[in-house]
């Protein structure tokens, strides 16, 4: 029975493979998410760097 898993921007900051994680599952970005991480990708740290 498939799953649908709805990340967080939090997860992917902190593990830029997560969406690779979940197998035969579905997973949700929502919008609201990819716009956060569109902001965090200026920054030059290693937040920055797992975004792009």
């Amino acid at each position: 029975m498939k799953k649908v898993f709805v990340l967080d921007t939090n997860v992917l900051l902190h593990d830029p493979n997560a969406l690779m994680q979940f197998e035969d599952n579905d997973v949700v970005l929502p919008i609201t998410v990819i716009e956060e991480l569109d902001r965090f990708k200026k920054q030059p740290e290693m937040t920055g760097r797992n975004v792009r």
